[in-house]
């Protein structure tokens, strides 16, 4: 699509496209408001940009798309990519949903309208539960969902659950940290292990699994800092030289039941979320005979 900011040469016919008319119109009107914060505005204008809606279907105002590429590339015009924002957004999917766009406006498909991309905005989004204090994009919807964890921070919400209840939020990308049980071990190498987890919380001194809270499911598994230098010869991660183990005696997995501080996630280049904790393992078996 072409850009609706590109400068006209002269002689040629004038067309100004929707998106870059309301601009004018918004900047024309702060001008002359008696309420136009300008420190505001320019804030603001930092953290918007323009975002193709590529994800094949319309999208309301403060509906979410996933970052994809750039519209015009380096190799396409070098000063045009240097000189703003410019990309295209597609549906969320569990490959791209922690890079995202937030529309400040509808954006039919195939078009180009003003979204966030970070700061503090007002809005709407799914409440799942009012005890929620994070927002985050979920594979197969359109719209912002509250969860326990998130890249989104929620400052103020309408104090029912449901749908398109206003908010006051921050998107900051934020790392959480959470108390969560290890619910299962599988193992990923020598003396090393994938483990999967859900959010508790605590209750007159019991632990509890906290309903609606983050899981290993839904927010990506978690990892033992110190098994990361663990293979099957020398010493391991918690100090110990396994060669001077005796019997069927070996390191064990963290155990199922144990309550650990979590923090994440952590998004690599495979865009899986992944969260770490720091335990000592401890070591189990048999005397030799």
């Amino acid at each position: 699509m072409p850009d609706p900011f590109r400068q006209v040469n002269q002689g040629e016919e004038l067309v100004i496209p929707a998106v870059a008319w309301n601009q004018m119109l918004r900047v024309a009107a702060s001008s002359v408001s008696p309420s136009f914060d300008s420190s505001q505005q320019i804030l603001q204008s930092f953290n918007e940009i323009l975002v193709q809606n590529d994800s094949g279907v319309d999208l309301d105002r403060f509906g979410v798309l996933a970052i994809d590429n750039p519209l015009i590339t380096p190799t396409a015009n070098e000063n045009e990519f240097l000189s703003r924002v410019l990309i295209s957004g597609v549906a969320v999917a569990a490959e791209n949903k922690a890079d995202f766009v937030y529309a400040l406006e509808p954006i039919p498909n195939g078009k180009i309208g003003r979204c966030m991309i970070r700061g503090e905005v007002t809005g709407t989004i799914k409440v799942r539960d009012v005890r929620h204090r994070f927002a985050t994009p979920v594979v197969g919807s359109a719209v912002l969902e509250s969860s326990s964890v998130g890249p989104v921070r929620l400052h103020w919400v309408e104090s029912s659950a449901g749908d398109d209840k206003r908010a006051v939020m921050s998107i900051d990308h934020v790392q959480h940290s959470v108390l969560a049980v290890i619910t299962a071990a599988v193992s990923i190498g020598s003396n090393r292990w994938e483990y999967s987890w859900a959010e508790v919380e605590i209750n007159d001194g019991d632990f509890t699994q906290l309903t609606g809270g983050a899981n290993s499911t839904t927010n990506g598994k978690a990892y033992n800092l110190l098994e990361a230098p663990n293979d099957s010869s020398g010493v391991q991660g918690n100090g110990l030289d396994i060669g001077n183990l005796l019997g069927t005696f070996a390191i064990k997995p963290i155990g199922v039941g144990a309550v650990i501080p979590l923090t994440g996630p952590h998004t690599y280049t495979d865009a899986s979320n992944n969260w770490f904790f720091s335990a000592n393992n401890i070591v189990d078996g048999a005397c030799p005979a």
